[in-house]
């Protein structure tokens, strides 16, 4: 492979990372928005997308509804609860873009 070749290569990985990277920004600001609907207030910084669903539900319903489930539980309950709460996809748009778009 030719150093040009290397270059258009690693240029295409490069791309293919920046997509993916605001792909999972615009994942994570729904998720969080939607953790916010159900449970506003929350502060769910540092946390994994589980970690996130749990911690809103047990804000929302106590811990004791979620104390000793599993994963799987606790997204569906989290998803019951979205869907009662309903967020405007718009604006989960607009939120992805703006996050996505900004520069630290």
């Amino acid at each position: 492979m030719s150093g040009a070749d290397q270059v258009a290569e690693l240029r295409r990985e490069l791309d293919d990372l920046r997509a993916s990277f605001d792909t999972r920004v615009a994942d994570r600001v729904a998720l969080i928005l939607l953790a916010s609907s159900i449970s506003p207030g929350g502060d769910y910084r540092g946390m994994t997308d589980a970690e996130i669903r749990a911690h809103a539900v047990a804000l929302r319903k106590g811990h004791d509804a979620i104390a000793g489930k599993s994963d799987a539980y606790v997204e569906a309950h989290f998803d019951s609860l979205a869907e009662v709460t309903k967020v405007d996809p718009v604006t989960v748009a607009l939120m992805g873009r703006y996050t996505a778009g900004r520069r630290h």
